[in-house]
């Protein structure tokens, strides 16, 4: 997705250096992990571990703090509006901490209902001081009681946000992306679709366990699961207009992932199924986009722009049921040692020893495997629009001006990567995010420019029961 490669990264210079305070606080750790994010720009996910790591919180309150965080950020275009509506001075201007510590409330006294409005309030007052800002404390203080005070009275100041981008919390070049190409319904859906919570995904490995195994050890670890029918899923998709073009041909039903979502997690890398490799978090639309890839057992796999590594193992875990324990292999690829290390630490915990991690550049050509691959697995670094709902950092930092230069570094990989596909071998160029320019455009190019059959092109756009995803398969010919 977005920011794979450091030559497109945003600027990353840090305005300033935030330091938790009072780490027995949540919403101070809250509070930091906001202030890391959107003013020093770090990525959501890293900031929040980093701070959970070095705080003294309980689960409840860990619990409290990643939802105020991933919910400031799902939220932060409406929340800044709703704070525009009792400020006299724009959030755009307002001081950082003032601010982060205004969303923080306003996200409490909107979406958290559990939560008392005079908690709310006070503990932003108390945020305020803690952080030298006394003198701002009162207009804190005056803020966040008068969005109390209209929610308690039902008032449409507070309630009502008529503006679509606002009641999504969807950048406005965005949506209009969105309408331009999928139409005003389903830009909609789209954006919706953005917010919504959805239960971790996790496809099992079904060469290291039979599917009743490993669903008894999830049972057993008190999570709750369900399988996904993927073929209703797919149904339901393209009837609601979310499913675009074919699908690929995946004929074999034992090709098809077995993906479960679970509820009642306190984190994965708790639960035996995981700890043992049987499990691998990852979305329908991913694990349909090597499924698409067909392995077939003994063969040779590229899989480029690999990290974290969860198609490399699926690949994987697919040649080896073919082969019945003929495993054949996959070399997993990615730009940098620390991707390198994402890979191997899921290669490791899963146990698959048909995998060899790489580091490699996607765009220096390795004349060593000039078509040699049976088959490439190319998910390109992208401006990741389908995953937004997931990562919200995306609809933060993501322009539109960076579409054009992702699409052309995406059309400079697949050039180098289609060469190590051997006559009558597959390629999958697929992507999580929705742009034409990115998607659609490029495979036809690709197609065209380098003499590979087009088989399939399928868009999936955000849906309740997976994430947005372009999936397109190509042939060598003979």
């Amino acid at each position: 997705m977005w920011g794979k490669r450091k030559a497109l990264t945003k600027n990353t210079l840090k305005i300033k250096d935030y330091h938790i305070k009072d780490a027995s606080n949540p919403r101070e750790v809250a509070l930091i992990v906001l202030l890391r994010v959107t003013e020093e720009k770090r990525k959501s996910h890293i900031a929040l571990r980093e701070a959970l790591g070095t705080s003294c919180l309980s689960d409840r309150d860990r619990a409290f703090v990643k939802r105020c965080v991933d919910g400031c950020l799902d939220y932060l275009i409406l929340l800044d509006a709703l704070i525009d509506r009792y400020s006299k001075v724009r959030s755009e201007k307002q001081d950082p901490v003032i601010r982060a510590i205004l969303r923080l409330a306003a996200y409490q006294l909107k979406f958290m209902e559990k939560v008392p409005d005079s908690a709310a309030c006070n503990e932003s007052v108390k945020l305020a001081k803690l952080h030298g800002k006394t003198r701002l404390s009162g207009f804190v203080n005056g803020v966040t009681r008068n969005m109390a005070r209209d929610k308690a009275a039902g008032a449409d100041k507070f309630y009502s946000f008529p503006k679509i981008t606002e009641r999504y919390s969807i950048p406005v070049w965005l949506y209009e992306r969105l309408v331009s190409e999928f139409g005003k319904e389903r830009a909609g859906i789209c954006a919706e679709n953005y917010l919504l919570e959805r239960p971790v995904q996790v496809r099992f490995n079904l060469s290291r366990g039979t599917e009743e195994e490993i669903k008894d050890l999830i049972i057993k670890d008190g999570i709750k699961s369900e399988k996904l029918d993927i073929a209703g899923i797919l149904k339901e998709s393209r009837e609601l207009g979310l499913l675009i073009g074919d699908m690929p041909d995946i004929k074999d039903p034992e090709a098809l992932p077995v993906i479960y979502e679970l509820s009642g997690l306190r984190g994965i890398e708790n639960t035996e199924a995981f700890r043992r490799g049987l499990i691998q978090v990852q979305d329908l639309s991913s694990a349909l986009a090597a499924a698409a890839l067909r392995p077939k057992a003994g063969e040779l796999i590229i899989d480029v722009c690999a990290a974290p590594g969860g198609k490399s193992i699926q690949l994987a875990d697919m040649l080896c049921r073919e082969g019945k324990g003929t495993s054949g292999k996959v070399i997993s690829r990615d730009l940098t040692a620390e991707k390198l290390r994402l890979i191997k630490e899921n290669i490791s915990r899963c146990g698959f020893e048909n995998i060899i991690p790489e580091v490699r550049d996607a765009l220096d050509k390795d004349d060593g495997y000039l078509q040699k691959a049976n088959a490439v697995m190319a998910d390109l670094p992208c401006s990741g629009l389908g995953i937004a709902g997931k990562k919200p950092d995306i609809k933060l930092n993501v322009s539109k001006e960076d579409i054009p230069e992702l699409a052309k570094l995406q059309e400079r990989i697949l050039d180098t990567v289609s060469g190590y596909v051997r006559p009558g071998g597959r390629l999958v160029y697929s992507t999580c995010t929705l742009s034409h320019e990115e998607d659609e455009e490029n495979a036809v190019a690709f197609s065209e420019r380098c003499g590979f059959k087009l088989l399939s092109m399928t868009k999936l756009l955000p849906s309740k029961r997976h994430d947005g995803f372009f999936i397109s398969v190509f042939e060598r010919p003979i």
